[in-house]
C-alpha cells in the first residue's frame, strides 16, 4: 500500500514544497512561470512516498486565477459556468519508472474524501486515456471539445464533477 502524504502547502517543509515542484516540473504539462506561487496557493498537496521521504507521484487541489478557469471553459467551448468550478484538480504526475501500478489512485482519492463538497474541475491530454478513465471513475464527465495546449503540440479535454 502506497504512503499518501496530504497537507496544505502552509503545513509543508521547504524541502516537501522543493520536491513536489521538481515532480511537476518533470511532468513537461505546466507553464513553470509562476509555478512556486500557484503550488503554495493550492488548497491541498498530495503525494506518494517510497523509501523514506522519496516522493514518487504527485497531485494537488489548485486554486487557479478567473482568467485561466474562464481561458480553459471557453477554449473547451463547455456550457458549464467557468466562475461555479473555483478549484482544479491536477500536477498528477507519478514518475516514470513507478507507473503501471495504479498509484495516481490513491492521490486522487485522498484528496477527492478531503474535497467532496464544491464542484471541481481537470484538464488532461486527449490521448491520456488512463488519466480519462480515472476522471470518470471518480465522477468527472467531459464538458466540450477538446482543444489545443499553450504548453506543447497536444490537445487537452476539460473535465468537470459537480459538488456533493
Amino acid at each position: 500500500m502506497p504512503n499518501v502524504v496530504l497537507k496544505t502547502p502552509k503545513k509543508c517543509s521547504e524541502a516537501e514544497l522543493n520536491m513536489f515542484e521538481k515532480l511537476v516540473k518533470d511532468g513537461g504539462e505546466v507553464s513553470l512561470r509562476g509555478l512556486r506561487h500557484r503550488i503554495v496557493n493550492a488548497l491541498y498537496l498530495a503525494w506518494i512516498e517510497e523509501k523514506g521521504d522519496d516522493m514518487i507521484g504527485v497531485a494537488a487541489i489548485k486554486k487557479p486565477s478567473p482568467d485561466y478557469r474562464s481561458s480553459v471553459f471557453k477554449k473547451a467551448g463547455s456550457s458549464e459556468v467557468a466562475n461555479q468550478y473555483e478549484f482544479e484538480l491536477g500536477w498528477v504526475f507519478i514518475i516514470p519508472t513507478c507507473r503501471g501500478y495504479r498509484l495516481s489512485m490513491p492521490l486522487i482519492q485522498s484528496l477527492l474524501t478531503s474535497f467532496s463538497i464544491q464542484p471541481i474541475f481537470a484538464t488532461t491530454r486527449e490521448n491520456n486515456e488512463a488519466m480519462k478513465a480515472i476522471l470518470t471513475k471518480f465522477g468527472f464527465q467531459k464538458s466540450g471539445e477538446s482543444y489545443m495546449s499553450t504548453n506543447g503540440e497536444h490537445k487537452l479535454i476539460l473535465f468537470v464533477r459537480e459538488g456533493k
